[in-house]
């Protein structure tokens, strides 16, 4: 099924969220010329596209949008996704963002100005082919989520975040979960004081040998169940400055942390 939108024109458009969501039988789709300059809100845009396996924004826009909510979710056959020109200067929301892209095997996002986003809570949740994320350029110092971001993403085996700011960060609950073949990371530049929710960071990283988290500051953390269950190749873990005075529940905690 093909779609071709390249004589649409729509000058006055603010929103079109969801515009195309459930097109899950369209497998080709022409936007070359579709006028984007206007746009406020993209969220869920592309949602639902199970049969688009190519898609190219670079041309678009997007300097006035706000919002990126899910706006791939759910493309779970999207092999190639160019977003080298996209202006995001402007966006506040990536929540869900890549949700579900099960086929996406890399991503380009070196062009992404992060610096006004204050949710990126599932932004990558269940890429599972993700082999290697590189977030070098990502400026998170208004961001307050980050639960999920990186759920499920079984086969990230790089990831690069040794430039994120988390000083703003309140939730971090599941944010490495199910990233069974990540080996090492490197948090030491993670700044944890605000942080209220840790349960399930890093469980079912059942790759990881060492963790280093001697930098964390816990005095807010109020939840940490199954932080580190089924971590089963962790042999070493630094912890040493956790305060726990706050936790409520740690039911879990090290979990089938057998070696």
């Amino acid at each position: 099924v093909y779609l071709n939108l390249s004589n649409f024109y729509s000058p006055k458009l603010s929103s079109i969220s969801s515009i195309f969501n459930n097109c899950d039988k369209l497998e080709i789709l022409d936007l070359s010329n579709f006028i984007t300059y206007p746009i406020n809100n993209m969220d869920y845009f592309f949602s639902d596209f199970s049969n688009l396996k190519y898609l190219d924004i670079s041309y678009f826009i997007t300097k006035s949008v706000y919002s990126m909510k899910y706006m791939f979710n759910n493309c779970i056959n999207l092999r190639t996704l160019i977003l080298s020109n996209i202006n995001t200067s402007s966006v506040k929301s990536m929540a869900g963002l890549f949700n579900n892209c099960l086929s996406l095997s890399s991503l380009n996002l070196s062009s992404f100005d992060t610096k006004s986003v204050i949710s990126m809570e599932g932004m990558f949740n269940n890429c599972l082919n993700l082999s290697s994320l590189d977030l070098s350029n990502f400026n998170t110092i208004s961001v307050n989520s980050m639960k999920n971001m990186f759920n499920n993403c079984l086969n990230l085996r790089t990831l690069i975040i040794s430039n994120l700011i988390t000083s703003s960060v309140k939730t971090m609950d599941s944010m490495f979960k199910g990233c069974s073949n990540l080996v090492s990371l490197d948090l030491s530049s993670f700044d944890t004081h605000a942080v209220q929710y840790m349960q399930y960071m890093f469980k079912n990283c059942s790759s990881l040998i060492s963790l280093d988290l001697s930098n964390f500051i816990t005095n807010s953390v109020s939840l940490m169940y199954e932080l580190f269950s089924n971590c089963n190749n962790l042999v070493y873990l630094n912890i040493s400055n956790f305060i726990t005075s706050k936790v409520k529940i740690m039911m879990g905690m090290f979990k089938g942390c057998w070696k």
